[in-house]
């Protein structure tokens, strides 16, 4: 059973507001995201299915803390559907500024309101990661960045988790951009990840698209996928080649 929880185990989010660029004055924001899809490192988090996303978040000089959440959909196992009704994501750190490199130093708590712990094997679905990241600017258009992300035990007694991974991002415009990434998340525990014929414990993800902001609103069109077929509990493949549509507007 822990094997086959190992999709569902790899939840959470790519965080909206870890990371936000810091402010002479405290501000409190918020935004609202709807998605074709929940695409959490290469792989879905709603059963290939669509999201509707919030956040709220604080900052204060380079300090900054804030609230994401998110339906989930992790299937079921041999007709048992995983009780799992949403992602709740608390967050907080700093932004210093290190000669060249702007980075962001934070902690990340993934929590699951309402989730059944009996359907773990073994271990909780709430888990929690460290995060260590920086990007330079070698031109006013174009930032290159790195971000490393580490938990000292993944849902479901995983152990470490360790993902790590580098971007960049190029503004072709004031509305539009180009961004991506590439990373590869592992986990300790032997076959932590499902896949069809094969134990995995660690894979590689990327993802590359384009973000216009319009009328208030910002449209992003993303492609990602990962060098493994995982499957979830249905057998369903959630992870690969995929095209995932988030509009997304501040609150």
């Amino acid at each position: 059973m822990k094997k086959l929880m190992g999709v569902a185990m790899l939840a959470g989010a790519t965080v909206a507001g870890a990371g936000v660029a810091s402010a002479d004055e405290p501000t409190i924001s918020g935004s609202v995201t709807l998605a074709t899809d929940y695409v959490y490192r290469g792989i879905s988090q709603t059963e290939n299915g669509p999201a509707i996303q919030g956040s709220f978040d604080y900052t204060n000089g380079n300090f900054y803390a804030g609230v994401w959440g998110s339906n989930v959909d992790f299937g079921g196992y041999s007709g048992i559907s995983v009780d799992v009704p949403m992602e709740l994501d608390i967050y907080a750190g700093i932004t210093p500024t290190i000669g060249p490199v702007s980075a962001d130093f934070g902690v990340i708590g993934y929590f699951y309101p309402g989730a059944d712990e009996d359907q773990l094997a073994s271990g909780e679905w709430n888990y929690w990661e460290l995060k260590a990241a920086g990007s330079v600017n070698p031109s006013e258009a174009l930032t290159l960045g790195a971000a490393l992300y580490w938990s000292p035990e993944l849902a479901g007694d995983g152990g470490d988790g360790l993902y790590y991974e580098v971007n960049g991002a190029l503004a072709l415009s004031d509305a539009f951009s180009l961004s991506g990434a590439v990373g590869q998340q592992s986990a300790d525990a032997t076959g932590y990840f499902t896949t069809t014929g094969a134990n995995v414990d660690e894979y590689t993800t990327w993802n590359f698209g384009g973000t216009l902001a319009k009328h208030g609103f910002e449209f992003d069109l993303r492609y990602s996928g990962t060098d493994e077929d995982l499957t979830n509990f249905f057998d369903n493949e959630v992870a690969g080649d995929k095209f995932t549509l988030a509009i997304s507007r501040s609150l």
